[in-house]
C-alpha cells in the first residue's frame, strides 16, 4: 500500500505542549482502534491486481513493485481527507512534502510506503482535544505523552522521529 501522510503539529490555546492531529482506526480490521497520523490509501497492490488470478501470481513474484505516486494527487488525496477532521482554512494550509525517500513500514502481511507532508501551525488552534468525525471515527490533538498513554504503532513513531529532525 502507498499512503500519504499528513502531520500536522500545533498548539491548543490554553497548553503549552506541541501536540500532533491523530485519527483513530475503524474499530474493525488491521489495528483496530489504534490512533494514527491522518492519512490516505493513494495505491494498493489489491486494487492494482484486480482479480485473484493475479493476485496469486503476485504473491509468487519475490516483491510486488511499488509505483510512485505523483506529490500533487497525494496532496490532493489528503486535502479532500483532511477537510473532513479541520476547518477549511486550517485544513487547506500548505504542508510541507518531505523530499526524502518514503518511510517503508512492514507489519502483518502488509507493506506501507509513506510519504510524509508536514505542517506546523503557528496559531493556536481553539479546539477539544477530542472530536468525533462525521464518519463516526474520532480525531484528536495529543501530545506524545497521551501517545504514550494510547499507545501508537511502531509506524507512527517512525513518522514522528522523521518529521522531528526537520
Amino acid at each position: 500500500e502507498v499512503l500519504a501522510v499528513a502531520v500536522i503539529s500545533s498548539r491548543i490555546v490554553d497548553d503549552d505542549q506541541l501536540r500532533w492531529l491523530m485519527v483513530k482506526r475503524p474499530s474493525e480490521g488491521l489495528l483496530a482502534g489504534q490512533w494514527e497520523f491522518p492519512n490516505v490509501e493513494v495505491w494498493t497492490s489489491a486494487k492494482a491486481d484486480g482479480k485473484k488470478e493475479k493476485k496469486e501470481k503476485a504473491k509468487s513474484k519475490a516483491a510486488i513493485e511499488v509505483p510512485i505516486i505523483d506529490p500533487t494527487k497525494r496532496s490532493k488525496a489528503l486535502d479532500s481527507f483532511i477537510s473532513g477532521i479541520l476547518d477549511e482554512p486550517i485544513a487547506k494550509k500548505k504542508r510541507k512534502q518531505i523530499k526524502d525517500a518514503p518511510i517503508t513500514h512492514i507489519f502483518s502481511h502488509v507493506c506501507h510506503t509513506m510519504w510524509i507532508e508536514y505542517n506546523h501551525l503557528d496559531e493556536d488552534i481553539a479546539l477539544n482535544k477530542r472530536w468525533k468525525l462525521e464518519n463516526g471515527r474520532e480525531a484528536g490533538w495529543m501530545s506524545e505523552d497521551d501517545m504514550k498513554d494510547v499507545g501508537i504503532t511502531s509506524g507512527v513513531h517512525k513518522i514522528l522521529a522523521k518529521v522531528k529532525i526537520m
